[in-house]
């Protein structure tokens, strides 16, 4: 400050420079002449050489001062930062080379803010433009100037046409001869400004990321203690933002887990390392959950550790899934042994082939008795099914079929074959070309043997059907003849001979009339009941509310002389035989209006809805009827059985039994619930669509 001062100061006997040197030159010029006059005179001359040394001593002087001053006149104009010295009026007394172009630079000059002017009131008319910053400093100028504030600081945007700076302006004030100045500094600032932005963005860059984070996210310092959290981590151990900091965090930690993650964090902050961790932590509201931790050093400049920085994540269904494939896994291959299941894996190219150990044994091989190579196990597939499975495999590896599934027989160890079911699926690199299949093997021997037995069976039950068809035959035909031949004759006799014949003769004859006609009977159920299976038509989807008004309609004479009436709900379409279910609902609406109590008028009530997903329907019929016990429940489907008399009511028992013959043959099942004198409900659950059923003509 001292040095501005000395500039000034120079400046001002630099220009009195030019008078004082004539002056000089004419007190020379006289002291000669008076040396001249007076060179006798000893008292003179000795005044005279005193007043020429003083001379010469002031121009030294003055000749030093011009040297400082242009000395310190070049120095402040070679620094870059722009510097102006006011006096306690606020008038510029100095100005350096950086202040003066700042000052053209922005539409200032001479008049404005060169040496002579006043920088306050230069101040105040920038205020009155609008710029904003100009009442600011030119107020604290004043306070500089008038001792209120020993300094004054202010760091301000002042943007050019072509780019953004920022300047700070500094006002220091100094003394000067009872006075106080001030030194007035610039300096530009722009590169720091905009480092300060970019940290600041990127901060709130960071704050706002973290904030929006579905994982934890913290800053740590050098001592590894929590300066920042972000809200999801602060939700995941159940504590605020200022709990959460400095060790606050630690103290959630399950016990059985602190001291060991304690020892590895001081290790990995004490030596600036990566740090990853898998932890339990307890909150009083989530309970016990499992965190995974991972954080990466800071460093400065100069490489010293600063601290870190990392994530925390909620790993608990990680955890849980982790533990419920391991339990998967164990349940898996304890099933595999259980059921005699293997897993295996074939690389095609190297034809190296993997085959679990389990399987292995069921073959009757030890784990290394065997090569790990697809051709030892090919090969010993049966000659008629090696050409199948080959096929199989090629059709697969070519996409006809996206799995591959064949069942093979393979010889064990003994020489003996178990039948296997394979399955598989391949792995294709880029060119189309299979590298790699997977997959399990079953032995399905058993199973096998099970067919087998059911297609013999099946034939069995297919030759019985044969038989019973030509039963049926028999039936229809052969032993309805010589019946037939016996009603013709007995009514003949009845209407020929009936007068000759006494009373017990007519007595027999009503018998044997009346046990042909039960016969008939007989023979026309059991034939019915042959033809359930014997005579079948295809499926096709029928409207069931439509056959039972049908089969009503049909039983109208006999609804009316019961006096009663049968109501029918609505019923949904499925696939069946129509004249099936037409026979099923007329025996069970007959049977509703034939076993009626005498005491009141028959009430039948047909009603169905569909089950559960609309795979299936439930149809009911109930009545008011006799009812009956329900331990007699197996009996009344089987075929001739009855729990009455004939005298109390006719029938021959097939009824019922054809009607659950019908209901097997649709894949259905029938049951009945019934009180003794409180009617019965009858219940058939029926698919609603049948495999094979065509469209309805």
């Amino acid at each position: 400050m001292t040095g501005m001062a000395s500039v000034q100061d120079t400046g001002r006997a630099s220009g009195e420079a030019s008078s004082g040197e004539a002056k000089d030159r004419h007190v020379m010029r006289k002291m000669v002449a008076r040396g001249k006059e007076r060179m006798l005179s000893s008292p003179e001359a000795v005044h005279s050489l005193s007043e020429y040394s003083q001379c010469v001593e002031h121009q030294h002087r003055q000749d030093e001062l011009r040297r400082i001053g242009h000395f310190l006149s070049a120095t402040l104009d070679a620094l870059a930062t722009h510097i102006v010295v006011l006096d306690n009026a606020g008038i510029i007394v100095a100005a350096n080379a950086a202040w003066r172009s700042f000052a053209k630079d922005n539409q200032g000059d001479e008049r404005t803010c060169g040496v002579g002017n006043n920088y306050l009131s230069t101040c105040l008319i920038s205020a009155e433009h609008g710029v904003a910053e100009a009442h600011t400093v030119a107020t604290g100028i004043r306070h500089v100037l008038s001792r209120q504030q020993k300094e004054f600081h202010l760091t301000y945007a002042c943007h050019s046409p072509t780019e953004e700076r920022w300047f700070t302006m500094r006002v220091s004030g100094f003394e000067n001869d009872g006075a106080t100045w001030a030194v007035v500094t610039h300096e530009d600032v722009t590169s720091l400004q905009k480092r300060e932005q970019t940290v600041k963005q990127r901060e709130e860059w960071f704050h706002s990321l973290s904030a929006s984070s579905p994982i934890g996210i913290f800053q740590a310092d050098a001592t590894g203690h929590y300066v920042y959290t972000n809200p999801q981590l602060q939700e995941i151990y159940g504590l605020t933002f200022a709990e959460s900091l400095g060790n606050g965090w630690s103290r959630a930690i399950h016990f059985k887990d602190r001291r060991q993650v304690h020892a590895a964090w001081e290790e990995a902050i004490r030596n600036g390392q990566e740090f990853s961790h898998e932890f339990r932590i307890v909150t009083a509201t989530a309970g016990t959950r499992w965190l995974r931790i991972h954080s990466q050093p800071m460093r400065g400049s100069e490489g010293e550790i600063r601290g870190a920085v990392g994530t925390t994540e909620d790993v608990n269904a990680y955890k849980q899934a982790e533990e419920a494939l391991r339990r998967s896994e164990e349940r898996w291959q304890l099933a595999l042994q259980g059921a005699n299941e293997g897993i295996w894996d074939w690389k095609v190219q190297s034809n190296d082939f993997f085959l679990s150990s389990r399987f292995k044994e069921v073959m009757g091989f030890a784990e290394h008795d065997v090569p790990d190579r697809f051709d030892f196990w090919i090969e010993r597939v049966h000659p008629e099914d090696v050409g199948r499975v080959m096929q199989e495999i090629r059709d697969h590896f070519g996409k006809k079929v996206p799995f591959y599934i064949v069942e093979c027989r393979v010889r064990c160890r003994n020489e003996s074959y178990r039948w296997m079911l394979i399955r598989g699926q391949a792995l294709w690199d880029e060119t189309g070309f299979a590298v790699r299949m997977v997959g399990s093997i079953s032995d399905i021997t058993t199973r096998k043997q099970i067919e087998e037995e059911k297609a013999a069976f099946a034939e069995k039950v297919m030759e019985s059907n044969r038989e019973l068809q030509e039963f049926a035959s028999v039936a229809s035909h052969d032993l309805q003849e010589p019946l037939r031949k016996i009603q013709a004759f007995g009514e003949q006799l009845r209407s020929g001979h009936n007068r000759e014949l006494s009373e017990e003769g007519r007595d027999y004859l009503q018998r044997l009339l009346s046990a042909a006609d039960r016969m008939r009977t007989l023979i026309n159920d059991l034939l019915a009941l042959s033809r359930v299976t014997t005579k079948t038509r295809p499926m096709v989807p029928i409207d069931l509310t439509q056959v039972t008004h049908e089969v009503v309609a049909d039983l109208e004479v006999w609804v009316a002389h019961s006096g009663g009436r049968v109501e029918v709900g609505k019923l949904p379409t499925i696939d069946a035989d129509p004249l099936q279910m037409r026979q099923m609902f007329q025996n069970l609406i007959g049977n509703a209006l034939k076993f009626r109590r005498k005491e009141e008028l028959p009430i039948v009530k047909v009603t169905g809805n569909l089950g559960t997903g609309g795979h299936t329907c439930e149809i009911r019929v109930e009545d008011n009827g006799i009812g009956f016990e329900t331990k007699y429940l197996d009996r009344i489907f089987a075929p001739f059985q009855r729990l009455h008399t004939r005298q109390q009511y006719e029938g021959s028992g097939m009824g019922l039994a054809i009607c659950r013959k019908i209901v097997e043959r649709h894949k259905g099942k029938i049951t009945a619930s019934s009180v003794p004198g409180q009617g019965a409900t009858f219940v058939i659950t029926l698919p609603v669509k049948q495999e094979g059923a065509t469209e309805a003509r």
